[in-house]
């Protein structure tokens, strides 16, 4: 017996136990032996659903590559995939960065028009996507070749927001993260109607069918104006803000229409003051959230460092004999085309197993038409988080070596992005917060804050409130805060030369009234930590905090004498 035939002699249910047990490496080493009666052992039907709970999918091409297939039909493979696994997913993971030269992946056209294939998913319940962050190359990246079919070139801003506007047709989703997606074209691109190009106004995006969203998080998302550079965009005749204006007019609308949204993070968005009025832009206001419990804006104001970037994606082993490749848990989100064109395609390479069908020869036949274009088919797992889910990886299929390399080098560091000035930022929290009642924490961390912002005082049930690395010049917190139960602040690092020049100027008493008088009106107050470098400071808090009837755990810390 040849030593291809000798797999195929393996029954299915052993084949099957094998596959739960060997690790995310060895997968993607193993399949390419027993490709064929592999397919037809772990294929999706509901003896094998406790595989494809997870699924992971990413880009590991190391070169440009050539792809065999129009996206439509890439489009029609990978939402036939999608749809033989629909009714046993619940955690979708999906890093849209291209292995090779850290823009979008080829896939990601083809992708975002094929999620609507999950809009019927039972279990469907988290979705994460990863974009290339500060490592997206300048115009000219993977996702804007042409495709097979001649459609026209898609930015990868573009390509980015056709995922997320696929993911934002998932009306199962409850929590939705999107990280490192540069470009807020990206957003606009996901709001504004298909088939028109960005920059595009928006004026009243129907609000996304994500009926059952609790949890949105767009963490070191749509901070970058357009592709390029700001200067690019300016050249080309766009707004300053490179269609940042109407993109995020549109969330703020489209969030108005969720009914179940609870948890909001924007941090490292700049969407509190991504409208500088001093660039001339003015933006609507945002609509209330009345549901919203917590509401996450660190770094999101006043002068702020451009987010870090990513961790670079994971290397992958080239043990495999094969095209196929894999994806870490920790690859998250996705990036699609717009539309109106399109990435020529993408492949997919392996961890482990079949492609999709109502049965096992179905599934068989599915993924190995899947193969064909994509260069392997994926197989999710339970296990720990570095190697569970499923592996779809996406390389070219003219290559003959296994793996990708890692993405492109870092960028440079870059300097931080002047917004607003704090005092506006308070204002324009002033003009929003109050009519999120509903808020129980709020994370105002790292916004350059001199002040607390006025406006917690509107919130009649805010619990926790995180002020950490806002360069505080007050111990006045406002009040009354009748609900709070947890504060954590800092002050400014120049406390005490502050109060020094205060104090030559107008006198000691005017010093003194200014910076160390502690106010803290939260009766309810259990927990309180404050840092520090002035010691006369963290010890009007201390005398403060000796009279508060609740309070349970009191931390001052001193940068330089420690706690």
């Amino acid at each position: 017996m040849s030593t291809s035939e000798q797999p195929r002699a393996l029954p299915a249910d052993l084949l099957l136990t094998v596959f739960e047990q060997l690790d995310f490496d060895a997968r993607r080493a193993v399949v390419p032996l027993v490709s064929t009666c592999w397919r037809g052992a772990v294929a999706p039907r509901p003896a094998t659903a406790g595989l494809w709970e997870k699924l992971l999918l990413r880009d590991l091409a190391p070169s440009t590559g050539h792809w065999t297939l129009p996206v439509e039909e890439q489009e029609r493979i990978i939402r036939k995939w999608l749809t033989a696994r629909r009714e046993f997913v619940k955690e979708l993971l999906v890093d849209l960065a291209s292995g090779a030269q850290g823009g979008v992946a080829r896939f990601a056209l083809p992708l975002g028009v094929a999620l609507d294939a999950l809009a019927d998913s039972p279990q469907l319940a988290r979705m994460t996507l990863r974009g290339p962050g500060l490592r997206a190359a300048s115009p000219a990246a993977p996702g804007s070749s042409a495709s097979a079919s001649g459609s026209a070139c898609c930015s990868p801003s573009q390509a980015a927001g056709a995922v997320l506007r696929g993911a934002f047709a998932l009306p199962s989703l409850e929590s939705l993260e999107v990280v490192d997606l540069p470009w807020a074209g990206s957003l606009l691109a996901a709001i504004a109607p298909p088939l028109l190009p960005c920059p595009t106004p928006v004026t009243a995006p129907a609000p996304p069918p994500l009926s059952s969203l609790r949890e949105l998080r767009l963490s070191r998302c749509f901070y970058d104006p357009c592709e390029g550079g700001a200067l690019a965009g300016a050249a080309a005749g766009w707004p300053l803000d490179g269609g940042a204006l109407e993109a995020w007019e549109g969330l703020g609308q489209a969030l108005a229409g969720l009914p179940c949204l609870e948890v909001l993070d924007l941090s490292y968005t700049m969407a509190m003051t991504y409208v500088d009025p001093a660039r001339g832009c003015v933006a609507a206001a945002w609509p209330p959230l009345p549901r919203l419990k917590e509401l996450v804006l660190s770094h999101d104001l006043a002068v702020s460092p451009l987010p870090p970037a990513p961790p670079p994606l994971q290397p992958t082993p080239s043990s495999a004999p094969s095209t196929t490749a894999s994806v870490p848990s920790s690859a998250a989100p996705l990036a699609a085309g717009a539309a109106a064109a399109a990435p020529a395609g993408a492949t997919q390479g392996a961890s482990g197993a079949g492609d999709a069908g109502a049965d096992s020869d179905a599934g068989a036949d599915s993924d190995a038409e899947f193969e064909r274009e994509f260069g392997g088919a994926g197989a999710a797992e339970e296990g720990d988080d570095d190697d569970d889910g499923e592996d779809w990886s996406l390389s070219p299929d003219d290559l003959s070596v296994g793996g990708g390399s890692a993405a492109g080098a870092e960028a440079p560091a870059l300097e931080p992005a002047l917004t607003v000035d704090a005092a506006a930022a308070s204002v324009e929290l002033l003009t929003w917060l109050p009519r999120c009642t509903a808020i129980t924490a709020l994370d105002l961390s790292f916004c350059g804050l001199e002040a607390v912002p006025l406006a917690v005082v509107h919130l009649p049930y805010l619990k926790r409130l995180d002020l950490y690395g806002n360069p505080l010049v007050t111990l006045r917190i406002p009040g009354p805060l009748e609900s709070l139960t947890w504060l954590r602040f800092s002050l400014d690092s120049c406390y005490d030369l502050l109060y020094g020049m205060i104090a030559g100027e107008h006198g000691e008493a005017a010093a003194a009234e200014e910076m160390l008088v502690c106010e803290l009106p939260a009766p309810a107050l259990e927990e309180l930590e404050v840092d520090g470098s002035s010691p006369r400071a963290l010890a009007r808090v201390r005398d403060a905090a000796a009279v508060l009837p609740a309070l349970r755990c009191l931390t001052l810390i001193n940068g330089d004498a420690g706690r």
